[in-house]
């Protein structure tokens, strides 16, 4: 899906991939073209707007936004699990950069990030990188699913939103998740 006028030049191919597993957990970075840079940093910085895009995320919390400090909860549904609530503290640099650490939740470890890269021929790059880590040793299978099922929803929906084409499905994923999309 290209924006109206956009150059065919930004056609993208789809989302790059890459999952590494360790004793720190299992961490996954994809990386994808899109042709609103500003439109794809905006929509994951701003908590409420994320929140408003993604259809597993059910409700966010700020409880503290100064600078590029922020200080959030976000409620999310997930099949299999349920409800979840998740704290994170996230840095925002106003332009290009998103970054998050989990401070308290159901998970050992949830940190990651968001960059935008602007692209010479025009468009930008996206890199995502996200960490989990289970309390328990014997959930991190169905967790790491979780992780690709919604880094998939979540690039789809950024894609959508500012433009680019749709990334190639998890090799494996759940069901669809409940409740209103």
């Amino acid at each position: 899906l290209l924006l109206a006028g956009a150059p065919a030049a930004l056609a993208a191919p789809p989302v790059v991939w890459e999952d590494i597993r360790s004793a720190e957990g299992s961490l996954r970075r994809g990386d994808f073209v899109i042709a609103d840079g500003d439109c794809a940093y905006r929509v994951m910085a701003d908590p409420i707007a994320m929140g408003n895009l993604l259809r597993h995320v059910k409700k966010v919390d700020v409880h503290a936004m100064e600078g590029g400090f922020q200080d959030v909860s976000i409620h999310e549904s997930f099949f299999l699990v349920g409800r979840v609530e998740s704290r994170y503290h996230r840095q925002v640099n106003g332009v290009d950069r998103l970054e998050w650490r989990l401070i308290a939740g159901r998970q050992q470890r949830h940190d990651g990030f968001w960059q935008v890269k602007t692209r010479p021929q025009g468009g930008a790059t996206v890199v995502f990188e996200n960490l989990i880590k289970a309390k328990y040793r014997i959930h991190q299978g169905l967790l790491r699913r979780i992780q690709e099922r919604t880094m998939n929803d979540i690039v789809s929906a950024v894609l959508e939103r500012c433009g680019g084409s749709s990334p190639r499905p998890a090799k494996e994923s759940l069901p669809s998740h409940a409740g209103p999309s």
